[in-house]
Parts: structure tokens; sequence; C-alpha cells
């Protein structure tokens, strides 16, 4: 179960990127390897355009990153509600309103432990996403300017 909700289809395309950022660095290692291979195969263009594409990647990275960081923000608000009332269920049903049966003020209490506990889970996750998208996003940005800039010296162009 995730905290945050996704907006719409895109929003769940680029989340579902973002959990798993190897889909980046396989793209990020394709693009260029099938410009290599078209190159040496008489397509003297494709490893220099390869270059753009995989700057094209480096911005879509990004991009993605653009969501995390909101996503990120909107999971510590919700962290930092919770985290206010108290770190265990015994402290967090102090907060928890008396005129309420006690084994509803237990269940809240117990729920907004697990918010808490879901929260911090799905903060590191989205924290390592983030970290391994942005070492993409700098290496596909570095090496396809290099090869969009160079590559035509590669065929002799």
């Amino acid at each position: 179960m995730s905290l945050l909700n996704p907006k719409g289809k895109w929003h769940k395309f680029v989340r579902g990127i973002a959990k798993n950022p190897k889909i980046l660095a396989i793209v990020a290692v394709l693009i260029p390897s099938i410009g290599l291979a078209l190159g040496l195969s008489g397509h003297e263009k494709a490893f220099e355009r390869s270059g753009s594409l995989l700057v094209c990647v480096a911005i879509f990275s990004f991009y993605i990153n653009y969501f995390l960081a909101e996503d990120m923000g909107r999971l510590d608000s919700y962290r930092k509600s919770v985290l206010r009332y108290g770190r265990t269920p015994e402290i967090l049903l102090r907060s928890v309103p008396k005129e309420i049966k006690e084994t509803a003020r237990r269940n809240i209490a117990d729920q907004m432990h697990q918010i808490r506990i879901m929260g911090d889970e799905e903060h590191g996750n989205l924290a390592k996403a983030k970290v391994n998208i942005v070492h993409v996003e700098a290496i596909a940005g570095i090496a396809g300017t290099v090869i969009w800039g160079f590559g035509g010296m590669f065929f002799g162009n």
C-alpha cells in the first residue's frame, strides 16, 4: 500500500519508472549501443543521433526527479503531522480524544503508527530511487552530449 496516490495515467507511469530506475539505466545503455551497431552497419549518423536521444533520456530523468521531489514533499508532510503526536502507539494514544471508546482509540493510535512506519519506508525508497535517477541523469546527459557532439568523428564524418 502506498500513502501517495498517483493523479493520473502519466503520473502512474512516471512513478512506475521511479520505483524501478534500472529501466532508465538499461535504456541509457541500449540507445548508444544500438546507435553504434547501426553506425558500424553503414548508417553513419546513427551513433551521433543516439547521443541526442541519450540527452532526451537525461531530460526525462530530470522530469522524473521533479515528480519524486513533489511526492517526497507530500510524504514529509504526512510524516511530520504524525510525528508531532509521537513515535510509538502508546504515545500516540495520548493524542486521541478520550471521548472515543478505548478499543477505537487504540485502533486509531495503531493506524497512526503504521502510517508513520509506512511513510518512513516509502520515503527511504523514494530517496534511493532519486539518487539512482540522478546518477542516470548525469551520466546520460554527459555521455549523450559527448556522443552527440563528437560521435561523427568516430566514423570519420
